[in-house]
């Protein structure tokens, strides 16, 4: 009687569908169906046999380290062979040698070391720890349906039975799908006569692996892939059928490997398909995206540079990498960041990493200098030519200089510092022209100074000296009252005056004189003008004018005094 098992979703229930007796139905149709006990038509009953449904998926499996049988082809306590067409593409280990030696191409080591059997023994203790999808009991690989895969092609995972698991004669297995492969038959393993295991989809033969607790018998001219492990029980062997074929290896320490015009080669290492993951970390967080490049010690990088930025990280592929390959990224390091990458050297396959960059910050000093000292406050702008100045203007002053800070900025730059120049003040503000990051500067502010010249004019001229004071509309006169005279004009110095300020200049009026000092107002720094003091006239006094007699007047008077004294002459006498 042959039957077909398909589980439940959690493999706790099985239907079984045999012929020719009693057919079953699924679990899912039980429910209507427990009752029905009738048998179903012989065509229907042999489609239902033809293959064994296996309703979830396989459970994935891991690969086992061989240690130091990884380059052995024939691991044993017995070697037979009785053909010399036998030939072994690899090492060789045995205590007792076959009748006619093979061709190896690799060491041939007598007795194998105890280092076979221990790893040979740790390897199929990892073998059997993995958690498997069972099959059943005596299960014909070439008929299991996995999915919606056809029978007999299995995807990677692990498998077990409660039984022997074989191919029928002539069938083929196809192990199809990048990954690792585990058969655990809870019986013999029994490829049969001209039946074959065939790889596609990435399948590696590196990665199948095969732990009957039963003997192993691979039929004659069958193709046969992956690592044999020899049964439980003493003295089970692994047996190879004329002109048989094994990609892999027989592992049987402790008991017997048996050749026939076979041919063993054990597999090159699987070429790894894998991911590295690069991750971003901006410090402060950033939306920013950078390029990242992968480069491998082995393998292909499917796509490289790739865009990185905090909330994507860049999930590079690696195809047909060898096993240990690492791989180590890099990023174009944004403008104005320092890049910490270390955490990205020699990352393993399926490994992650991050990049971090940092916001490069400097610092640029604006100190303040006031001729005469001050303790005045001047707010300072800062701009430079790459990155960004967190916070300006800022207040600076002789006391207390502006500390800007400049983020992000490109090697190289410099910045150029200005200020608001203070009234009265003159501003020198080279030393804070193109300053390097992390450096410094000052702006010297020189207290602006100018002069008023009053002169002093005396009508008629004079010696004196007159006191002349002077106020202005801005800025402060250093010294508010000077003499001034016709030989010695009173020079003022006005400090700190805004721009366009005048002053006026007023004398203290000398008794007895009047002045004129409308030329003395509104006079703009730097200028000149002249206070004129007029003699004031006698005032109280009339004086009679006295006659003035012309030519003949004269003559006149004086015939009339002759005239006067011949008379009085005559009298006298």
């Amino acid at each position: 009687m042959q039957c077909i098992i398909t589980k439940g979703f959690f493999m706790s229930t099985e239907t079984r569908f045999c012929t020719p007796s009693v057919l079953h139905a699924p679990v899912a149709l039980q429910g209507s169906l427990r009752q029905d006990r009738r048998p179903r038509g012989a065509l229907a009953q042999l489609a239902f046999a033809a293959f064994f449904l296996v309703s979830v998926p396989a459970l994935a499996a891991t690969a086992p380290d061989l240690g130091s049988n990884g380059a052995n082809g024939i691991v044993s306590e017995t070697f037979a062979n009785t053909t010399a067409a036998t030939s072994i593409t690899g090492d060789v280990c045995f205590t007792t040698g076959p009748a006619v030696t093979p061709n190896v191409t690799g060491v041939t080591v007598t007795p194998c070391p105890p280092l076979a059997e221990t790893d040979q023994n740790a390897a199929l203790a990892d073998v059997n720890s993995q958690a498997c999808t069972t099959l059943g009991a005596a299960v014909v690989l070439n008929t299991i349906v996995i999915g919606a895969n056809p029978p007999g092609v299995l995807p990677p995972g692990c498998y077990s039975s409660t039984g022997a698991m074989s191919i029928d004669t002539g069938a083929t297995v196809t192990l199809d799908g990048d990954g690792v492969y585990i058969f655990r038959p809870g019986g013999s393993l029994d490829p049969a006569a001209n039946s074959q295991v065939v790889l596609a989809g990435g399948a590696c033969a590196d990665n199948v692996f095969w732990a009957p607790t039963g003997g192993t018998t691979v039929g004659a001219n069958a193709n046969f892939i992956g690592t044999i492990f020899r049964g439980v029980a003493a003295g089970l062997s692994i047996t190879f059928g004329d002109s048989s074929t094994l990609l892999g290896r027989a592992l049987a320490f402790g008991s017997t490997v048996t050749t026939a015009n076979t041919t063993i080669t054990v597999p090159d290492a699987c070429l790894v398909t894998a991911t590295i993951t690069v991750n971003k970390d901006f410090i402060p967080d950033s939306a920013a995206t950078v390029p990242v490049d992968l480069t491998c010690t082995t393998g292909i990088v499917t796509a490289t540079p790739l865009n990185a930025s905090e909330a994507t990280p860049a999930v590079f592929t690696v195809t047909g990498a060898d096993p240990g390959t690492t791989c180590t990224a890099t990023e174009t390091v944004p403008a104005g960041y320092t890049a910490i990458q270390t955490n990205c050297v020699d990352v393993a396959l399926g490994g992650s990493c991050t990049i971090t960059n940092t916001l490069d910050s400097s610092t640029i000093t604006v100190n303040k200098d006031f001729i005469p000292d001050s303790a005045a406050t001047v707010p300072v702008d800062l701009i430079c030519t790459t990155g960004i100045v967190t916070a300006t203007p800022l207040n600076a002053s002789e006391a207390t200089p502006a500390v800007f800070t400049v983020t992000g900025a490109d090697p190289g730059t410099t910045c150029t510092a200005t200020e608001t120049v203070p009234v009265g003040y003159s501003a020198a503000q080279l030393d804070c022209i193109d300053v390097p990051m992390g450096g410094s500067c000052t702006i010297t502010n020189t207290l602006a100074s100018n002069t008023i010249t009053v002169n002093k004019d005396f009508i008629p001229d004079s010696t004196a000296t007159v006191p002349v004071a002077l106020t202005c509309t801005s800025g402060t006169v250093t010294t508010a009252l000077l003499n001034a005279s016709e030989a010695t004009p009173a020079v003022f110095t006005v400090t700190g005056a805004d721009p366009g300020a005048t002053c006026t200049a007023t004398e203290t009026v000398p008794a007895g004189y009047t002045a004129a000092q409308a030329d003395c107002i509104g006079v703009p720094m730097g200028g000149s003008c002249t206070i004129t003091n007029t003699l004031d006239a006698v005032v109280g006094v009339s004086v009679a004018p006295i006659p003035i007699f012309n030519r003949y007047g004269i003559a006149i008077l004086a015939l009339l005094l002759l005239g006067l004294g011949f008379i009085g002459f005559r009298r006298f006498n």
